[in-house]
């Protein structure tokens, strides 16, 4: 949708851009193949579209979305201020959980991720 809206002019930043993309996300995908406990690397997770943060409105996004404490709607509450939910507070549950209960799923996402 909106790539044409990532950068000024002078960026040449466009639709055929959008290829830089597909291969960080290939690259990605193809470390996550051979190295499945990166998937609860916080930092690898984090840092996989980092290249594009010189594009100011993606950047924005980011900081919108995972930094300055975005929040967001969550379905299944009744009480508005039971359905919101920062992300930098989901990010650290999955990431730097102390709950057992989410730590107990780290070897399922492992094995998820190894295809065994």
């Amino acid at each position: 949708g909106q790539c044409d809206k990532l950068s000024k002019a002078d960026d040449e930043w466009g639709v055929s851009s959008m290829v830089l993309v597909a291969d960080t996300i290939d690259k990605a995908l193809t470390e996550l193949i051979k190295e499945p406990t990166k998937f609860l690397d916080r930092q690898f997770m984090m840092k996989i579209f980092d290249k594009f943060k010189y594009l100011e409105p993606f950047n924005e996004w980011w900081d919108h979305a995972f930094v300055s404490g975005r929040k967001t709607n969550t379905v299944g509450k009744t009480k508005v201020i039971d359905r919101v939910f920062v992300m930098k507070e989901l990010l650290d549950a999955i990431f730097d959980s102390n709950d057992d209960a989410i730590k107990e799923t780290d070897e399922d996402v492992i094995k998820l991720g190894s295809n065994r």
